[in-house]
């Protein structure tokens, strides 16, 4: 189930800028947003940045806004890091690379070279094979 925008929605924009896959449009019928439950990744970024609490997760409840400085970030331990770059390739909004000039001791090193681009869904921190990755507050 994805998350879904309902009736009361004032058209900002914000989700739609804010979704890192795209999978938010406007519907010019209703004048509404709505997001597509095949591409949307469940990242909750939408959630956190509505205004107007229109925005509803997967369960139904009501999201709840969260203001863009408060949002986690990842925060990588290099001492933990295998550079698998699982990180970098589930990271759909685009803020974790590898620097490759950089290396550690397995190679690769996964850098938040993006922070601005972080939307705080965690699939980073999911999808690491040796825990080596934890959002936390900036």
């Amino acid at each position: 189930m994805a998350y879904s925008i309902d009736d009361s929605c004032i058209s900002c924009s914000a989700c739609a800028k804010i979704c890192p896959v795209k999978a938010i449009s406007l519907n010019e019928e209703k004048d509404i947003y709505q997001i597509d439950p095949v591409i949307c990744i469940e990242c909750g970024a939408c959630g956190r940045i509505c205004p107007k609490a229109c925005v509803h997760e997967p369960d139904g409840t009501t999201a709840v806004r969260v203001l863009r400085k408060e949002w986690k970030k990842p925060e990588i331990s290099l001492a933990a890091c295998i550079s698998c770059g699982a990180c970098e390739r589930v990271c759909f909004a685009g803020a974790i690379t590898m620097d490759r000039e950089n290396r550690i001791k397995w190679g690769a090193r996964p850098v938040l070279s993006e922070a601005k681009k972080c939307v705080d869904c965690g699939w980073c921190e999911w999808i690491c094979p040796t825990e080596a990755i934890e959002l936390k507050k900036g």
